[in-house]
Parts: C-alpha cells; structure tokens; sequence
C-alpha cells in the first residue's frame, strides 16, 4: 500500500505543478525488496515540455499514472 502510495502522490505533485516554469517532474521507479515493494523517486533530468504530447512526462501519463495507484492502493487494502 505504501508503493500505491508514494506513486499516487508523486503523480499528484506532477499535477499540481503542470504549468509551473521549469517545473521538473517526478518519476516513480519500484523493484522488489525481501520486505516487500520499494518505490523510489527521482527527479526528471529536465523540465517538462511545453508542448503537450512531447516525450513520457505528460500531464496524460501522469492522470493515468494517478488512477492506477489508486486502484493498486484499493486492491492491497483488499488483501
């Protein structure tokens, strides 16, 4: 749940900062661990394009990115 969680508010702070200037984005990376899912964050290397569409940091990925750990979140929470 906490993985969930770390990539939803990752994606949220994307978000919130879309049309910031120079506003760099996070990216969420997760791999496995012996306790379990660890999610890591790190900064894009440059700021986010300002045509829309251009490259993997768009304001589309990260709505996606949102609702699917949401439903990762909801789906732990059921285990």
């Amino acid at each position: 749940m906490r993985a969930a969680h770390t990539r939803f508010a990752a994606h949220a702070e994307n978000i919130v900062n879309h049309n910031t200037p120079g506003y760099a984005p996070y990216r969420a990376g997760q791999s496995s661990s012996a306790v379990g899912p660890v999610v890591r964050l790190q900064r894009s290397d440059k700021p986010r394009p300002e045509n829309p569409g251009e490259g993997e940091d768009t304001l589309a990925t990260d709505l996606v990115g949102i609702m699917l750990a949401r439903h990762d979140h909801a789906a732990s929470a059921m285990i």
